[in-house]
């Protein structure tokens, strides 16, 4: 039994969900809540962690993390952490959609070193990488 549900498929299976939108589950939880006595705080909490999980920039996260061979995660923060820490990847690289992750800092100057054409300045890069990301989530 699912105590604290995390991610949708949580909330389908402890609530008994069978919506594939946020708009038809969210129907389904205040029925839900209606039938067993809800107060009016626990509705609204769940319902709010429901409308994160369908965010854009949730999903989005998500998907780069999964472009780049690593698992999903079950919160923004969790996604940008690993992003943060675990990926190593060439920013022309990400701007043609190319999710090459190299694992390591090391390879990643060792790949553009041999692929000069990668090759931008630092701060290009910080300001460029940031600005990649960014264009995607708005």
């Amino acid at each position: 039994m699912i105590n604290n549900p995390k991610t949708v498929t949580d909330y389908k299976i402890k609530y008994n969900l069978t919506g594939d939108n946020l708009d038809d589950l969210l129907i389904e939880l205040f029925t839900h809540s209606i039938l067993h006595k809800w107060p009016t705080e626990t509705y609204d909490k769940k319902e709010k962690h429901l409308q994160r999980l369908y965010s854009e920039i949730f999903i989005q996260l998500n998907e780069w993390l999964v472009s780049f061979n690593l698992p999903k995660q079950n919160t923004i923060n969790k996604c940008k952490k690993i992003l943060e820490n675990e990926v190593f990847a060439s920013i022309i690289d990400v701007k043609e959609e190319t999710y090459y992750n190299l694992r390591s800092k090391g390879k990643l100057q060792k790949y553009i070193r041999n692929n000069p054409e990668k090759r931008v300045s630092k701060k290009l890069a910080k300001d460029e990488g940031y600005r990649v990301f960014l264009e995607n989530i708005f």
